[in-house]
């Protein structure tokens, strides 16, 4: 009888803890707060703000915080659906929980989506798109590298890119070149990588006062010359190891090979097999 006792004790434990891993993955207002504590808001430049239709940080952050709503039902079971599909690709996937949020705010982040911590945060008009899976994945690995950095140090020195020993801004004053430097959040703060002794930087060009477009360049401080990065790959963006690394194991676990450069691809590969190691 004690036997059969702990038995369903057990279960009751498992079913307990499935519920909660399948339920308990959207963020609350208290968590969308916390967010706004992060450094992330307290580095936005001038020319940040302007793209994001703020006046100020403060105006900023409250902005943040009042443009998220809720999920509908519907919503929430197609995020449930996909999470527990890739939650079962590969043990990469079972490292970290993750939360997910929304808003329905295009001065938010460029309306693009994005991460803080471990949450996943989506524009309304994302969530209907067909390649969902692919944008959380590529989202995933935002939250992931923030916790497994020596990880990710490994594969962006196989892909080429070697870490700077000083911030950006410090090397442009230096070398007397002026950009216009755009923030992203899913980029580690005052970390900067060169590819080939190019510095690579996301940056705005500012036409009438305004910062209309991004640009993802390449720095070359010797010569003062900036140029847009061409890795010959389709990326959408190209200026830093975090982004890329994002997008080629989002189509990498989507099994879309085919639109990842046979050399980045035989590199995956191999830190693929390493990180199983550690």
């Amino acid at each position: 009888m004690d036997k059969i006792a702990i038995i369903i004790f057990l279960l009751i434990i498992i079913l307990i803890y499935i519920y909660y891993r399948i339920n308990n993955i959207f963020a609350n207002r208290y968590d969308i707060v916390q967010i706004t504590k992060n450094k992330y808001f307290t580095q936005l430049s001038y020319y940040d703000l302007k793209i994001r239709n703020s006046i100020s940080r403060k105006e900023y952050i409250k902005k943040y915080i009042n443009s998220f709503i809720d999920f509908s039902s519907s919503e929430k079971n197609k995020i449930k659906e996909i999470y527990n599909e890739i939650y079962l690709i590969h043990p990469i996937f079972r490292t970290l929980k993750i939360k997910f949020s929304k808003h329905n705010n295009p001065d938010i982040e460029l309306n693009f989506p994005h991460t803080f911590d471990n949450i996943i945060i989506l524009p309304q008009h994302y969530i209907d798109r067909n390649n969902l899976k692919h944008i959380i994945i590529h989202e995933y690995f935002h939250c992931w590298q923030r916790y497994n950095k020596y990880k990710c140090e490994i594969l962006f020195d196989k892909l080429g890119f070697k870490r700077s020993q000083y911030y950006s801004e410090e090397l442009l004053k230096k070398y007397n070149i002026y950009v216009n430097l755009a923030s992203n959040p899913d980029i580690e703060l005052n970390t900067d990588y060169f590819y080939n002794g190019k510095l690579l930087k996301f940056i705005y060009v500012v036409r009438n006062g305004f910062p209309g477009v991004c640009r993802d360049v390449e720095i070359d401080l010797l010569n003062k010359t900036i140029k847009d990065i061409d890795f010959k790959t389709n990326l959408s963006q190209q200026s830093q190891p975090n982004e890329i690394m994002a997008e080629l194991l989002s189509r990498y676990f989507n099994k879309s090979n085919e639109y990842i450069r046979s050399d980045w691809l035989k590199s995956i590969n191999e830190w693929i097999e390493i990180i199983n190691n550690l």
